[in-house]
C-alpha cells in the first residue's frame, strides 16, 4: 500500500462511486494515500433562545446543512491574505491581457483587443500591483469557508468555539457523504504569507493556497476547510447518515441539553439516523479530558 500514488479528490470519489458504506470506509483508510481522517468535528453552542434568527446546531441536526462563512466573519484578520504582485515578462503579460479581455468582452474584434492591450503594456507595473491586490481581496472575500477540525478533545478548542465548555462538538464521518467532506481540505501553518502573482499561471491554485495557510499559532486546531468560490454565506447540504454523534461540553447545563433533546425529537420525526451522544468530562489527574457513552 505504500506504493499507491497520491490521489485528487476528483479521483477518490470515482473509487468510492457505488460502494456501500463500509467499503466507503475501508477505502479511504488503506488504499487513499495521503490518508483522510475517518471523522470531522465543528465546535458549537447550543441555542437556547426559541426567538433566535440562527441556529446553527439545528441546522445540522435537522435540516442537514451547512452555513459556508466570509473571511471577514473571522476572528483573525490574518486570515485569508496574500502578498500580491503582477510581475512577468512582456509576452507573458501581453498573453494575460488577452486572454482576460477576451473572457470580460469576447465580441470585441480584435483590432479593438489589441488596442486595449497595447495601452495596458503602457501602464506603470505599480497600477497593476494595486489591480491585483483589489482583485485578490475582492475574489476573498466571496469565497465561502466551512471550517471544521480533526480533534475532539481538544482543550483550547472547547474554550474557545464549544462556548466555555456548554456548547457541544459535532461529528461528521467523511464516508457518510465524501461529496461534501472529501473537499475538506488541510490548512498548512506558516510565516510567511503565500504569495500570489496575478500575472503568473494557475492563479485560482494560488488563491487557493492561500485560502488554506494561517499563522502557525494556529496549529492547535487542525483545521480543515471547505471552500466555495462566490459562496460566502451560502448553504450547502450533507446526507443526514454524515452526522453520527454529538459530544457534550463538560459544562452544559439543563437548559441546553433540553435545547439539544428536542432538536434531537424533531430529527427523528425526519427519519433521520440517531445520533450517539457523548460526555467531555475533565482528567482526574492531568489536563486532558476524557469522552464517555451517555445513556
Amino acid at each position: 500500500m505504500n506504493n499507491v500514488p497520491k490521489l485528487d479528490v476528483k479521483d477518490v470519489l470515482k473509487m468510492l462511486k457505488g460502494a456501500p458504506h463500509r467499503a466507503r470506509r475501508q477505502i479511504l483508510a488503506r488504499v487513499v494515500k495521503p490518508r483522510y481522517p475517518r471523522h470531522l468535528y465543528k465546535y458549537r453552542s447550543v441555542t437556547t433562545d426559541p426567538a433566535a434568527k440562527f441556529d446553527a446546531l439545528r441546522m445540522y441536526l435537522v435540516e442537514s446543512r451547512l452555513r459556508l462563512s466570509s473571511r471577514r466573519d473571522f476572528n483573525d484578520p490574518f486570515d485569508v491574505v496574500a502578498q500580491v504582485s503582477a510581475e512577468a515578462e512582456p509576452d507573458q503579460m501581453k498573453a494575460h491581457f488577452r486572454k482576460m479581455l477576451l473572457a470580460n468582452d469576447p465580441k470585441q474584434s480584435e483590432k479593438e483587443r489589441e488596442a486595449r492591450v497595447a495601452h495596458m503594456m503602457g501602464l506603470p507595473l505599480e497600477s497593476w500591483k494595486k489591480t491585483a491586490e483589489e482583485s485578490f481581496n475582492g475574489q476573498a472575500d466571496k469565497v465561502g469557508i466551512f471550517s471544521l477540525s480533526i480533534k475532539p478533545r481538544d482543550i483550547l478548542m472547547w474554550s474557545h468555539y464549544g462556548d466555555n465548555h456548554t456548547g457541544v462538538c459535532v461529528q461528521f464521518e467523511v464516508a457518510g457523504d465524501p461529496l461534501t467532506f472529501l473537499y475538506a481540505l488541510p490548512v498548512r501553518y506558516k510565516e510567511q504569507f503565500p504569495k500570489l502573482n496575478w500575472m503568473g499561471p494557475n492563479v485560482a491554485d494560488q488563491l487557493t493556497d492561500a485560502l488554506l495557510q494561517k499563522h502557525p499559532g494556529w496549529i492547535y486546531e487542525a483545521e480543515r476547510r471547505i471552500v466555495l468560490p462566490n459562496a460566502a454565506h451560502a448553504f450547502i447540504s450533507f446526507q443526514p447518515a454524515a452526522l453520527t454523534r454529538i459530544v457534550l461540553g463538560a459544562r452544559i447545563d439543563d437548559a441546553r441539553r433540553a435545547a439539544l433533546d428536542a432538536l434531537l425529537k424533531e430529527r427523528a420525526t425526519h427519519g433521520f439516523p440517531p445520533v450517539e451522544l457523548m460526555q467531555a468530562r475533565l482528567g482526574p489527574d492531568r489536563y486532558r479530558l476524557t469522552l464517555h457513552k451517555v445513556a
